[in-house]
């Protein structure tokens, strides 16, 4: 029973599982659409702030050169006072600075892969890097000749064309971009709505499938349960039945030993009276038998000791030619009925004539090996042999 228990805690353990996976699945599903709205929003709010900060520049560049453009005029207008020559030159400025931010800013890793692009930005730096000595000159004290005055407005000409060109292509540029990258995104949003409809799909499965295991494993769980009580059942009656077996070894066992005890002792005291030699070979055939008898019954009883783990093994000292003799007399009968021999082989002298063990247990072993040996042998010759050895540095016994 306590198997069953464990079996169905651990189903329903399988079943919390089963639950914790489905909801961590909806949770998941639930964070990836928001991830995913989220990350089409940023990604077309990125793209239009790159178009629109490279857009703004070139702008700013266009009106920059068209106000540096006006700011000559009313420098070759009038007369050049140091007010307008000022303004002229703070204008340069910025349009200097405007064509540094171009390579600076994003716009330059932006379209940095358009040499027509390139080759604008190019002519516009050149043009203006080209009167550079003449506003640094102009920064150092020293004003503006007529002659380089002249020369600056003829590149301003080509250097508004080349702007507003600029301004033009990149204008164009970016609108076919935008319609481009909204092509893609909507592409991009279809095809993450497919792949999330199959990851809805997927998701939906898994839990059908997880319910449908679900109950397989509560079906399963009842049936072991079932199968685990049977078990039980039929285990109590098999112990219950061994134990029976047992008790019934054990009795008989002392109810036969009582009676055969006395039939060996009245056969004992038969041989020590004057009986006919055909009648003393009874008694002694009687006798040994019942010896034999005896020993099966001791075995019965000493298998159900074994059984219930109660055998124990007695310690004492004893004679091992003693017991060797003993052992051998008490199977001689048996050979002689098969035409055998038993030979006793002692030493002439044992190191250790006293041992101290279980002389019951040894002699059931002796006994053992000795009727397997009469039992397969015919007309032959049966010997027990002792030895003393030296092993390890240990004296040791050898039958």
């Amino acid at each position: 029973m306590t198997m069953t228990g464990a079996t169905a805690r651990k189903f329903a353990g399988g079943g919390t599982v089963a639950f914790v996976l489905q909801t961590v699945s909806a949770v998941l599903l639930l964070v990836l659409l928001v991830l995913f709205v989220d990350i089409a929003r940023q990604y077309r709010i990125m793209e239009d702030g790159v178009r629109e900060n490279s857009l703004w520049s070139v702008y700013q560049l266009d009106r920059e050169v068209r106000q540096l453009s006006h700011s000559m005029a009313n420098v070759r207008g009038g007369e050049q006072n140091p007010q307008m020559l000022d303004e002229l030159a703070l204008r340069y400025d910025i349009l200097y600075s405007r064509t540094a931010i171009l390579d600076q800013a994003k716009f330059g890793t932006y379209f940095s892969g358009d040499e027509k692009i390139r080759g604008y930005i190019d002519g516009i730096t050149k043009s203006v890097q080209a009167a550079q000595p003449m506003f640094d000159a102009y920064a150092a004290g020293t004003p503006p000749a007529t002659e380089q005055l002249e020369q600056f407005e003829a590149s301003l000409v080509p250097m508004s064309r080349t702007a507003e060109d600029f301004l033009l292509y990149t204008n164009t540029r970016v609108s076919h971009e935008r319609a481009e990258s909204r092509s893609t995104i909507l592409d991009l949003e279809r095809t993450s709505t497919v792949m999330l409809s199959l990851l809805m799909v997927s998701v939906v499965f898994l839990v059908v499938t997880l319910n449908r295991q679900l109950r397989s494993v509560r079906r399963s769980s009842h049936e072991l349960q079932v199968m685990a009580t049977q078990l039980s059942e039929a285990y109590e009656a098999a112990d219950g039945g061994n134990r029976a077996k047992s008790q019934f070894m054990a009795t008989m066992g002392h109810e036969i030993r009582t009676p055969l005890n006395a039939i060996l002792g009245m056969s004992e005291l038969l041989e020590l009276s004057e009986l006919p030699d055909d009648a003393l070979s009874s008694v002694k055939t009687i006798r040994s038998s019942g010896e034999a008898l005896l020993e099966i019954i001791n075995e019965i009883l000493d298998f159900s000791k074994i059984e219930h783990g109660k055998l124990e093994l007695e310690e004492r000292a004893f004679d091992v030619c003693a017991l060797a003799e003993s052992t051998v007399s008490i199977i001689r009968g048996r050979a002689d009925d098969h035409g055998n021999t038993v030979i006793l082989d002692l030493p002439d002298s044992l190191h250790a004539l006293y041992v101290k063990t279980d002389p019951t247990r040894l002699r059931q072993v002796l006994l053992n090996l000795l009727s397997n040996a009469v039992k397969f042998t015919h007309q032959g010759t049966v010997t027990l042999r002792l030895r003393d050895v030296y092993r390890e540095g240990k004296l040791m016994i050898r039958f």
